[in-house]
């Protein structure tokens, strides 16, 4: 299962948010995830590890998206437990958000310099990353580029469209975590998540809240 962009954002409505519905999300270009302890711990046992690996990457998460620089559009964070591609048996947990320079003139390589400048200090090494020519949707008018960066068992992923009009540039920030076993809770999680997501947006009451059901946004 991977996460699709149309159906992660129901509420996308203006014509920016259009265009990101149109294109595939980061998970599609997830590289192999390292493979964390495996085991058959109990649905209880699971499951709250599953919740502590949920708020690892959703702190993770959060700390990138509110240091980037504006104006961006507001954060609207998806996440979902995963089975990894590559690793047989394991899951992973993803989050993906939509980077949207509120100004028209933003270019790629302008935004690429501002998420590097900003996740440098915090450890995150964006190096370039090569995609599968079938990745790419429309390689004419959006060429897609990615940087990818590994830190304390977790992957970063930034995937920028290259535009040839006048739209601003924009693109995917994919948080991914370790390729884990969860035991007896593992079928249930994969089951909750083929639909339902876990959303990460700011509220009144928080900057950077963090999911508490499985999943926070039920289909």
């Amino acid at each position: 299962m991977q996460l699709r962009v149309g159906r992660l954002r129901p509420d996308w409505h203006d014509a920016g948010m259009k265009r990101r519905a149109q294109l595939f999300a980061l998970a599609v270009l997830a590289p192999v995830l390292a493979t964390g302890a495996c085991g058959g711990p109990s649905v209880a046992d699971g499951t709250a590890t599953a919740k502590q690996v949920r708020a690892s990457t959703a702190r993770t998460y959060w700390k990138i998206r509110n240091s980037l620089p504006g104006p961006l559009d507001v954060a609207h964070g998806q996440g979902a437990f995963q089975k990894c591609r590559k690793t047989a048996g394991a899951v992973a947990y993803n989050i993906e958000d939509y980077l949207y320079p509120l100004q028209s003139k933003t270019t790629m390589k302008q935004l690429l310099a501002e998420v590097k400048t900003t996740v440098a200090p915090q450890g995150w090494k964006l190096a370039p990353l090569a995609l599968p020519p079938d990745t790419q949707a429309d390689p004419v008018n959006e060429k897609l580029h990615a940087w990818i960066a590994h830190q304390n068992g977790l992957t970063i992923q930034l995937t920028l469209h290259e535009r040839a009009g006048k739209e601003p540039a924009g693109g995917y920030l994919g948080v991914f975590g370790a390729c884990k076993k969860y035991g007896r809770a593992q079928k249930g999680l994969l089951a909750k998540y083929a639909d339902g997501r876990d959303t990460y947006k700011p509220s009144k009451t928080s900057r950077d809240p963090i999911p508490t059901g499985f999943p926070s946004y039920p289909a």
